[in-house]
Formats: C-alpha cells, sequence, structure tokens
C-alpha cells in the first residue's frame, strides 16, 4: 500500500495537485480501480469474481485508489479501468482502506470456497 502526501492546499487546487501525484504513481501494466461513491455498486462474491479475472485472465495487478477529502479529479477517473462504489455516502480515504481491505479479503476467502463471506 502506498500513501501519498495530501495537497497543503484545501479547495478545488488540491483535486489537481493530488491527482498529478496519483498519476505519477499508477503503472499502465495494471488494472486500475478507482473508489468513488458514484461508481459502479458491486456485491462480495462479484467482487471476487472481477478479482480471478482480473489475476487469471487479465493483467495479474490491479491498483486501487482511494482520494483524498477533495475526492479525484477528472483525469485520474478517466485513467482508471473501473469506478468501483462501496457506498453513495462519503467516508475518510483512513475508512476506505479498511473497508477496501476487508473486502479484498472476503474476495479471496470465496475464491477459495471458504465461508467467511456469509
Amino acid at each position: 500500500m502506498l500513501t501519498l502526501k495530501a495537497s497543503k492546499n484545501d479547495d478545488e487546487s488540491a483535486r489537481a495537485d493530488e491527482s498529478v501525484l496519483i498519476l505519477k504513481k499508477l503503472d499502465r501494466d495494471y488494472f486500475v480501480i478507482a473508489l468513488d461513491e458514484r461508481g459502479k455498486e458491486m456485491t462480495s462474491p462479484e467482487f471476487a469474481e472481477l478479482i480471478r479475472e482480473k489475476r487469471d485472465f487479465g493483467p495479474g495487478k490491479i491498483q486501487f485508489i482511494i482520494g483524498g477529502s477533495h475526492g479525484l479529479s477528472d483525469s485520474v477517473r478517466k485513467r482508471a479501468n473501473l469506478i468501483l462504489g462501496f457506498s453513495r455516502m462519503t467516508f475518510t480515504h483512513e475508512m476506505m482502506r479498511v473497508f477496501l481491505k476487508e473486502q479484498i479479503y472476503r474476495a479471496f476467502t470465496i475464491l477459495i470456497g471458504k465461508t467467511y463471506h456469509k
């Protein structure tokens, strides 16, 4: 997990500042998933299937983007292969890290046939 330094600005320019840092860190060989409340929502089994597809038939590597307090810029959203929404509510990026880690763990338990996800 890579954490980038938040912009010192506390206005709309913060999103632009942070997008430059984010875009520099993205690898073109990875499937990029940006988390955004306006993104596509999935069930845990659907998310597990996405992980399986990208692992087995896609690039084999996934990068997740969690935006800062000002959200993600359009340029970051356009670079993403998928915009994923966990909820239409807004959460802190610290909380989203926990939610994302739990869903990744849940996805892999689904893929190996464990019952954790129920």
